[in-house]
C-alpha cells in the first residue's frame, strides 16, 4: 500500500503529463454536455462515456513514475 501512495506522488513524465490534461480536458467536455437540458439521449450517453474514458487516462497516466536512477547495473 505504501508502495502505490509513493507512485502517486511520484514526479510523472512528460508524455503522461500531457496525457493527463488530454484526460482531464475530455472529462470536462463531457460533463460539459452531460449537463445540458436539451440534448439527445445519444449525446448524453457519449458525455458519460467522455467521462469515464477520460478519468481512466487520468487515473493510469498519474502512476507513470519518472526513472531517476541512471546507474547502470552490472550483468
Amino acid at each position: 500500500m505504501k508502495d502505490i501512495i509513493n507512485r502517486f506522488f511520484s514526479d510523472v513524465p512528460l508524455f503522461f503529463r500531457r496525457m493527463q490534461i488530454l484526460g482531464t480536458s475530455l472529462a470536462a467536455l463531457g460533463a460539459s454536455l452531460a449537463e445540458i437540458p436539451s440534448v439527445p439521449a445519444n449525446i448524453s450517453h457519449d458525455a458519460s462515456v467522455l467521462i469515464w474514458v477520460g478519468g481512466t487516462i487520468v487515473a493510469v497516466a498519474q502512476f507513470a513514475v519518472k526513472n531517476t536512477d541512471t546507474t547502470v547495473q552490472p550483468k
